[in-house]
């Protein structure tokens, strides 16, 4: 059984509301249909991000300040590879996993 999803509204810049435009009527899949499928791709990146964030210490305020404008500054390295470059003993989630059923640590 279906669930009705929740809505969110974004703001666009002009260029992005063109695309996304352009590819409905290429494709007859809705820009909101089109961003509903594309954003999960960034799921675990933004949840490894989240982890991150929640991992600072309260006392590191330069790091968590770097932190907090990896989105507002994203790309064009991914936000996995900035934490790295900025905190290179962080781990992802799915890093901690596979190295505790390997049983390995780098």
């Amino acid at each position: 059984m279906a669930t009705n999803p929740n809505r969110l509204t974004v703001a666009l810049d002009e260029d992005s509301i063109q695309l996304l435009r352009k590819i409905e009527a290429l494709t007859g899949l809705s820009p909101g249909a089109t961003v509903a499928k594309l954003f999960p791709s960034h799921l675990e990146e933004l949840w490894s991000y989240v982890a991150w964030l929640e991992s600072l210490p309260d006392s590191d305020h330069a790091l968590r300040h770097q932190g907090l404008h990896l989105l507002q500054s994203y790309g064009p390295l991914t936000l996995i590879d900035d934490i790295k470059r900025l905190d290179p003993t962080f781990k992802t989630p799915g890093e901690r996993f596979a190295e505790s059923a390997n049983g390995t640590k780098s």
